[in-house]
């Protein structure tokens, strides 16, 4: 829906060219577990679904169209960095990543137990940006004095356990392969990828390992850092 929007914007507008602004795990987003399909595994953003929606709009306008995501490449933690460098972390509070629609009311929190909540806080503690983000969850399920049930922490294990396939992947002799063997989806980026962006194979594969290498450190720098205690709480 938002993609039509904006394309219909774009046009309206007399532009042929759209940008969006998501990072690379999240618009990609492999899959946590065996069972995260479906609607558990949103594709809004995935590089296939804008190749795809530029296709469907070339075919009902007849022109050229195109969706760029500049940030494809790029991890969450890297763009909040680039937010403290501009000096822009006042506005943090006035964002919200959390997958609980029904949370998005004024005055309401974040849970902190999604996905999408627990990406963001690991990417604004490694930007240096906490101190913006005090008071915004309804569960703080990274902090050692959490008491919640077991039910709470299940996306929490599944990215650390995520983490660690890709961890274990990068580090093996040949990367590539053995990432694309822990997570095919991502044979389908690079097709998709070197046939219509026209990039080469081997410098998307430097791109996609330099991505999921650097998310699967910074997910261990969480890990590790003095304000939570992730490998406690998924023990």
């Amino acid at each position: 829906m938002f993609l039509t929007l904006g394309a219909v914007s774009a046009i309206a507008a007399r532009t042929k060219e759209i940008y969006l602004y998501e990072n690379g795990v999240g618009a990609i987003n492999l899959p946590y577990h065996g069972t995260h399909v479906g609607t558990y595994n949103s594709r809004a953003t995935h590089p296939s679904t804008l190749l795809r929606m530029e296709d469907f709009i070339k075919v009902l306008t007849g022109e050229e169209f195109g969706i760029v995501n500049p940030s494809l490449f790029f991890t969450k933690a890297e763009m909040c960095r680039h937010v403290a460098v501009q000096e822009l972390g006042e506005l943090m509070p006035l964002t919200f990543s959390c997958d609980g629609f029904p949370f998005r009311a004024k005055n309401r929190g974040q849970r902190d137990s999604c996905t999408s909540c627990l990406l963001r806080r690991q990417a604004i503690e490694l930007a240096g940006l906490s101190r913006y983000d005090q008071n915004g969850y309804l569960n703080d399920l990274v902090s050692p004095t959490f008491a919640g049930g077991d039910n709470q922490l299940h996306d929490l294990r599944a990215m650390n356990w995520q983490a660690h396939r890709i961890r274990e992947a990068v580090s093996r002799a040949n990367p590539w392969e053995a990432l694309v063997s822990e997570f095919i989806e991502l044979k389908k980026v690079e097709l998709d990828l070197c046939r219509n962006r026209k990039v080469q194979p081997a410098e998307l594969q430097s791109k996609l390992l330099h991505l999921y290498s650097q998310y699967a450190a910074e997910w261990g720098a969480f890990s590790a850092c003095r304000h939570c205690d992730v490998c406690k709480r998924i023990a």
